[in-house]
C-alpha cells in the first residue's frame, strides 16, 4: 500500500465519527451558564450601587451641613452597614472564583473539595462577623464630629477589613497546596493499603515531596500553637494585673 492511500484511508475515519449525541445539551448548557453568570454580575452590580448610594445619601442626610459635622450615630450606621454588606457579598463571591482552585488542590478527592468550601464558608463567616462586631463596639465615634474625620474613621475601618480579608485570604492559597500535597499522600498511602501486594512501588520523589509538606504542616502548626500560648499568657497577665 502506497503513502498516499495509507493517507487516504487514515483521513477517511474523520469522515465516520459521529457527532457527540448529548453536544447540543452541552452546548446549551454552556450558553445558561454564562447567561446565568452575567445576570450574577449584573445583580451584584447594581447591588452595590444602590447599597453605595443609600449610604452615601444617609451620610448626606445626617450631616450638618453648617457646621460641615455629622452624628456619631450616624458614621456607627453607616459603617455597620457597610462591613456587614462587604462581609456577605465577598463571602458569596470568593467561594465561587476559588472553587477551580480547590478542586485541582483536592483532584484525588472531589468530596474533600467540596466539603473544604462549605467549611471555608462557615469559617469566613464566623471570622469576619465577629471581626464586624467587634469593630462595631469598639472605639466609636461620641458626639458629633467633622465630616473629613468621620470619613476617614469610615475609610480606617473598611481599609482594616479588606487587609485582614487580603492576609488570611494569601495565607489560605499559600498553605493549600501544602494541605493538598499531604491529603494526597494520605488517599494514595490508603488506596496503596487496599491494594496489598498488588499496588505499584512508590514514587522516591512523592515520598519526598510529602515528607516536606508534613515538616511544613508540623513547623506551621508549632508556630500557630506557641502563639496561641503566648496570646493566651498576655491575656491571664493583664486579667490578674487587672484584678
Amino acid at each position: 500500500m502506497s503513502v498516499e492511500d495509507r493517507l487516504v484511508d487514515a483521513l477517511s475515519e474523520f469522515d465516520r465519527v459521529e457527532p457527540s449525541p448529548d453536544l447540543f445539551t452541552r452546548v446549551e448548557a454552556s450558553v445558561e451558564q454564562d447567561r446565568l453568570h452575567r445576570r450574577r454580575v449584573r445583580r451584584f452590580t447594581a447591588a452595590g450601587l444602590s447599597a453605595t448610594t443609600a449610604v452615601v445619601a444617609f451620610l448626606w442626610a445626617s450631616t450638618d451641613r453648617e457646621g460641615g459635622t455629622i452624628s456619631g450615630w450616624a458614621v456607627f450606621v453607616a459603617q455597620l452597614a457597610i462591613l456587614v454588606t462587604t462581609v456577605i457579598v465577598l463571602g458569596r463571591i470568593i467561594p465561587r472564583f476559588g472553587q477551580a482552585y480547590v478542586s485541582d488542590v483536592f483532584r484525588l478527592d472531589p468530596a474533600t473539595a467540596r466539603s473544604f468550601l462549605r467549611l471555608h464558608d462557615v469559617a469566613f463567616h464566623l471570622v469576619f462577623g465577629g471581626y464586624v462586631i467587634i469593630l462595631a463596639w469598639h472605639r466609636q465615634m461620641a458626639g458629633s464630629a467633622d465630616t473629613g474625620e468621620a470619613i476617614r474613621f469610615l475609610l480606617d475601618r473598611i481599609a482594616g477589613l479588606f487587609l485582614l480579608m487580603g492576609m488570611l485570604h494569601a495565607a489560605t492559597l499559600m498553605a493549600l497546596p501544602i494541605i493538598g500535597l499531604v491529603h494526597g499522600t494520605i488517599v494514595r498511602d490508603h488506596a496503596r493499603t487496599i491494594a496489598g501486594d498488588a499496588a505499584p512501588p512508590p514514587d522516591p520523589r512523592a515520598v519526598r515531596a510529602a515528607r516536606v509538606g508534613r515538616m511544613i504542616v508540623w513547623i506551621i502548626g508549632g508556630i500557630v500553637v506557641v502563639q496561641a500560648l503566648v496570646g493566651l499568657g498576655l491575656l491571664a497577665g493583664l486579667g490578674l494585673s487587672g484584678s
